[in-house]
C-alpha cells in the first residue's frame, strides 16, 4: 500500500463537501459520505492505476469517480497524493492544483 498524502486544497475540499453533506442531509451522512471517500483513496493506494489518467489535462495526474465527486490524485515516491476533491458537475481543467 503507498502512502497516502492529502495536499491543503484537497483537505479544504473535503471540509467543504463535509459541511455542504451536513447542512443539506445531516451531520451523520456527511460522516458517512466523507468516510466513504476515505475508503476510497485507500482503495487507490492499493492499486493506483484504478484511475483514469488525465495527462491531456493535467500531467501524471489520475481521476477516481467517488460518490458524486471525482478524486484526482498522482503517484510519485511510493506515494499516492490527493491533488483535489471536485464535484462531478465540475470543470476539472479550470481547477487549481496548489
Amino acid at each position: 500500500m503507498l502512502e497516502i498524502k492529502i495536499r491543503p486544497l484537497a483537505r479544504k475540499d473535503l471540509v467543504e463537501i463535509w459541511r455542504y453533506t451536513a447542512k443539506t442531509w445531516g451531520q451523520p451522512q456527511a460522516d458517512l459520505y466523507v468516510t466513504n471517500i476515505s475508503t476510497q483513496v485507500s482503495k487507490l493506494a492499493d492499486n493506483p492505476t484504478m484511475g483514469r489518467s488525465v495527462d491531456e489535462i493535467f500531467t501524471n495526474c489520475r481521476l477516481y469517480p467517488c460518490g458524486r465527486h471525482i478524486l484526482l490524485y498522482q503517484v510519485a515516491h511510493q506515494s499516492l497524493e490527493i491533488v483535489r476533491v471536485l464535484h462531478q458537475s465540475m470543470d476539472v481543467a479550470s481547477q487549481p492544483l496548489a
